[in-house]
């Protein structure tokens, strides 16, 4: 029965993880899904997480260690497990996170029913560095929501994703010099020629650190970003005036000091995306900018950076947006 099931590659980078290696490692041998393998890749770590590893591989024969001989970063690290998985499909997984029991089992009974979808993640639960649950977040599932949503916001989460191996040779690998937005440039390779979807399930515990790249590295972050929405043009449009609005959402950038511009500017670039952007379904592409219109718009009504002349501005153009879309938002 096993080898009739596909082989499974999951990819867990590790770098000085020895507080949760074990426990996210672990996640993936206890999974229901039987035929997989696990390539783990030690990228130097100056602390105990090898000797982890070398024990886990004694555990478990489907473990696969692989050890850079110099810190090649996360993205080197990545493209070297995928050029060394050999299953149908590539499950990425963190070495701080844990694999729900049943996660591979469901993405790839998924993957299988639909054979035209790339690549699909899931939801995930929140938790500290003690185990405890802080929260849950959802994605949108179906694949015309999701290209609306990747124009303001990686609607992916990472560690959560399951793809398949063959689509990898048509959209390339994870792009160098774009960490910590590596992720969310392949996801942008592949819906620009692919089907993609989320799972409803919560297929990951999701762990919240001070060491997290996204409260780390914000700065840096931008900047890779800036790079990601330049090099797909395209996919946002060819006019480079409205790639401020792109990366100011992409980046939750709308609790800085805004401009009666950029308020006013709002209205020319929605008109300019349902011109420009074709890859997007009226509907999802719609009810998405509203979404974040009013995302945006309460940010600014919030922040301290903003004047009372510009959040009566941002009050007033609430208004005029369907309240149950702002509502919404205070219960997320």
């Amino acid at each position: 029965m096993k080898n009739e099931l596909p082989l499974v590659s999951v990819i867990i980078p590790c770098f000085n993880a020895e507080k949760f290696v074990e426990d996210a490692v672990h996640s993936i041998m206890q999974q229901s899904y039987p035929n997989l393998e696990v390539i783990a890749i030690d990228d130097c770590s100056t602390d105990s997480t090898l000797n982890v590893l070398k024990k886990l591989c004694a555990e478990d024969a489907r473990i696969k260690l692989l050890m850079n001989e110099k810190n090649l970063g996360l993205v080197s690290t990545l493209n070297k497990g995928i050029h060394s998985a050999e299953g149908k499909y590539i499950a990425r997984m963190d070495a701080d996170d844990i694999s729900h029991v049943n996660r591979i089992m469901l993405q790839v009974n998924f993957l299988e029913a639909n054979d035209d979808v790339a690549m699909c993640g899931g939801n995930y639960i929140l938790i500290d560095e003690q185990g405890t649950e802080k929260g849950k977040l959802r994605y949108p599932p179906k694949n015309e929501d999701l290209k609306a949503e990747l124009l303001f916001y990686c609607p992916f989460c990472h560690p959560s994703v399951m793809m398949r191996k063959k689509i990898l040779s048509e959209t390339g690998l994870y792009g160098e010099g774009l960490v910590p937005a590596e992720d969310y440039e392949l996801w942008l390779r592949i819906a620009e020629k692919f089907p993609v979807e989320n799972l409803t399930d919560y297929l990951l515990y999701y762990r919240w650190h001070g060491s997290n790249a996204s409260i780390t590295r914000k700065q840096e972050k931008y900047e890779a970003l800036s790079k990601v929405v330049n090099r797909h043009s395209a996919y946002f449009g060819p006019d480079e005036k409205f790639l401020c609005y792109h990366l100011k959402f992409l980046a939750g950038l709308w609790y800085e000091k805004t401009s009666r511009e950029e308020l006013n500017g709002f209205s020319e670039w929605k008109e300019y995306l349902f011109t420009n952007i074709s890859q997007c379904n009226k509907r999802a592409l719609n009810k998405t900018f509203y979404k974040y219109y009013s995302l945006a718009l309460l940010s600014i009504l919030k922040s301290h950076e903003n004047s009372l002349s510009i959040k009566f501005m941002a009050a007033t153009k609430l208004l005029t947006i369907n309240p149950v879309i702002t509502i919404k938002h205070f219960f997320r």
